[in-house]
């Protein structure tokens, strides 16, 4: 063990006026300790987004990662050029963050072509449709977040048809 002991003068930054004395004592740092591994805390909930079912050729797949009453959490997989059908979700908003490759979405009949890195938020009746423009798969993460209004999550086409 290795104990030192020295008097400093630490000048007020406020104020040059004074200055004060003060001591330190230091020791040699013990060895260090291995850490547990972190544990979630208890409602919180870890996934790999990565991991999932595989697309088949043309394929769009979805895995739920995470649902409570009022959120859902899916990875989203789209084959290359793999289609997402015409729908909308009357009762919750829509979140996309595209991880991996390009889409266009069609969102009430507008074209918005995305990448990997692009984010969108689209309210609850935003209608959307959308495809894998690329030659590799992409994967999206999507969040659904209910408006406080009882429903389903999604709903065929559109509801102006």
């Amino acid at each position: 063990m290795i104990l030192c002991e020295r008097s400093f003068r630490l000048p007020f930054l406020l104020s040059l006026a004074t200055a004060g004395t003060i001591s330190l004592s230091c020791t040699s740092a013990p060895a260090p300790v291995t850490a547990p591994p972190v544990q979630a805390p208890v409602g919180v909930r870890v996934a790999n987004a990565s991991a999932g079912a595989q697309p088949g050729p043309d394929a769009v797949t979805r895995t739920t990662i995470y649902e409570s009453p009022r959120t859902v959490t899916q990875v989203l997989r789209l084959a290359p050029r793999a289609r997402i059908a015409e729908h909308h979700h009357p009762f919750y908003d829509e979140t996309f963050l595209i991880q991996q490759g390009r889409i266009r979405l069609i969102l009430d009949g507008r074209p918005h072509d995305l990448r990997a890195g692009d984010f969108v938020v689209m309210p609850a009746g935003t209608v959307v449709s959308g495809q894998n423009t690329g030659d590799d798969e992409a994967r999206v993460v999507v969040a659904f977040s209910n408006t406080g209004r009882a429903g389903p999550l999604s709903v065929s086409g559109s509801p102006h048809h």
